[in-house]
This record gives structure tokens, sequence and C-alpha cells, in this order.
């Protein structure tokens, strides 16, 4: 019998407060290491092996252990009153859940990162998190009416108000693990004046086709919803659906590397290059092993995901997605009227 999920996200929540759920997956800050990126991810189910006190895994620190070793630690309570405080039978000593555990990591049966190797990056000078500047910043006040335009929310992106980005919402690439890899700016200044996007200098060595952009990554084995860009990505996220972004219509090798443990929906654009793309890059992730590879497209009068969201709204768009959605056989000719459905059917 499994620690019961409510009871443990009760016991969390009453402990830590800031609390992300994620499928199984239960994320605080961790208690091992300086932290604001919920790296002590939670596993009540116990894992792959189901391990039946819990399983947690600091990905920054790489402390792992049962839940109710996690309990001893935050209650600062003895082996008994954790088991109480989590209701779940006495198994055995502590050193023998321990020791299951150990065993539990050491055949690698849950989620890792893709790589933990620290990545070198830091965000450019000036750049701030929104709340950090004063609400009546000018930068603050147009980069929040571009995103209210769009119904994105501020959540996990910053304000750039000097140097080679300024003017500029800066949107902060994460890997799995937390780290941040990659960075890209949108230009929020006079139109025209400016490359609309603007990624890190080029010494530096990291590309688009090196990185997937994610707000939130999936937990293993689950559906993510791959887009072109960072705003579709964005506008799917806020209709409730894990996402990334290629940054374009290609997938490589190493982005196809860092879905591997998911099951791909491809969300391309509606345009005439999206359908293109579409056959090109399932078919490249069934030569590459994958099996379930579905799709789905917006209608083309909205064009893109984000254009969808703004005309229809959130609970359109989702109904939409869940409506439209196929698994990917062939797609002759990348035919984008095959794909597509009216939503007429869907208000309501």
């Amino acid at each position: 019998m499994a620690i019961d999920y409510d009871r443990f996200v009760d016991w969390a929540e009453a402990r830590f407060g800031d609390v992300t759920v994620s499928g199984s997956e239960v994320k605080l800050n961790s208690i091992f290491c300086e932290d604001q990126k919920h790296h002590l991810w939670c596993s009540p189910s116990g894992g792959k092996k189901g391990c039946t006190t819990g399983v947690y895994h600091c990905w920054k620190s790489d402390k792992k252990g049962s839940l109710v070793g996690l309990v001893m630690l935050v209650d600062r309570c003895s082996y008994e009153e954790a088991l109480l405080t989590l209701d779940v039978p006495n198994e055995g000593s502590l050193e023998d859940l321990e020791q299951k555990v150990r065993e539990l990591f050491l055949e690698k049966n849950d989620p890792a990162p893709v790589d933990t190797k620290p990545s070198g990056l830091e965000m450019p000078p000036d750049c701030y998190a929104f709340e950090d500047l004063p609400s009546s910043h000018r930068l603050r006040q147009t980069a929040e009416e571009y995103l209210a335009g769009r119904m994105i929310s501020t959540e996990g992106l910053m304000i750039c108000t000097g140097g080679r980005y300024r003017n500029r919402i800066m949107i902060p690439y994460q890997d799995r693990s937390g780290r941040l890899v990659y960075y890209n700016g949108r230009y929020i200044g006079d139109p025209g004046t400016n490359l609309r996007y603007l990624g890190p200098p080029k010494e530096l060595g990291i590309g688009k086709g090196d990185v997937l952009y994610s707000r939130s990554w999936p937990s293993v084995g689950d559906k993510v919803y791959i887009t072109e860009g960072e705003i579709d990505s964005m506008s799917l996220e806020a209709c409730g659906f894990r996402s990334v972004a290629l940054g374009g219509k290609n997938m490589t090798d190493a982005q196809i590397g860092m879905v591997k443990d998911f099951r791909p929906v491809l969300c391309l654009d509606a345009d005439d290059s999206g359908g293109e793309a579409l056959p090109r890059i399932a078919n490249k992730l069934h030569k590459s092993g994958f099996k379930n590879i579905s799709y789905v497209r917006p209608s083309k009068e909205h064009k893109d995901w984000n254009g969808l969201l703004v005309a229809r709204g959130a609970r359109i768009l989702s109904a939409y997605v869940k409506t439209q959605e196929k698994e990917y056989e062939t797609l002759a000719g990348g035919d984008w009227e095959s794909t597509r459905l009216g939503l007429n059917g869907i208000v309501g």
C-alpha cells in the first residue's frame, strides 16, 4: 500500500507552502541546498517499484531517500511518528527501508535530467523578474500590456532594462533539472528597429537546436505537446498541456533526445511550412524509436496556438486540442485540411 497522495500533499503544503504538483510528482524547494526552483521531487507512489513509503530525490544536491525519512528530517520526529504522519504500516527498520530506496535508485527507474553537468550560463545583466520592478516602471508596463494582449502570464519571464537586450521580454530556458541552458529576448520597442528575437551570443556555442523551451516539464511517460515557438508553448501550458518549443520547424537529434522519456504530440502551425514539417518530424521521431506519435494543428484561420487562444479563449483551445488530437500514421502531401475540423461543435 503506497502513501496516500492527497495526505502527502496536505503535509507538504503545511510544511513548505510553495508546492508544485506535476502528474504523480510533488515538487518542493529542497531542504538540502539553496533552492527556489523546486528541485526536490517526491513520489508518494514510490516510483516504478512502488516503494510503499515513497521516495524523494533532490536533483540539485543528489540527496535521495524515503518520504518517511523526509518527514523525520522536516518534522524532527521519530521513525514511528513519521509512519503515523503518513499513515503507512511499519515494514521493518529505517535502515532496511533506506536500503530498499538505494536499490530502487540504482536501478534508475525514476526520472532523471537529461544532463546534470553545470551549464555555466547566466542571464544577461539588467534582467529582472516582473515583480522586482516597480509597477510604475515603463518597461514593466509595456511588457505586461504585450503579454496581456496575448493572454500569457508573466510567470517565469523577465525584463531587460539595459544593454544589448534592453526593451526585451527575456524567456529563460531551463532543462529538466532546473538549470538555465539558454534564453531568448522578445523585443517590445518600436516595430522594425531591432531583431524581434535575440538569443545568447554565438561565441557561447549554443543554439536553438541544442535546447527546448518549456515552462513546466512533464513527468516521465506523459504526453509532451511540441510547438514551434515559445509563445505557442506558453499558450498550450495556459490550458493545462505540458509543452515544449522547438524554436522553428525542424527537430534536431539533440532535441529528440530530450523528449525520449515522453509521448510526443506534434503541434505545428497551420501554415504550409508547418504542414510540410509535420511528416518530416514525425518520420524522424519514428526512426528514432518512438512508437506512439500524435499530432494536432490549429485551425487555419487562427494560424497558430496563440492566435487561437486570443480569438477563442482557453476553454475553447483546450476542448479543441482534446477533440482534434490524432495518432500519426501518414499525412500524404502534408495537406493540413486532412487534419482540420471546425470549432463550431466545440463551442458551448
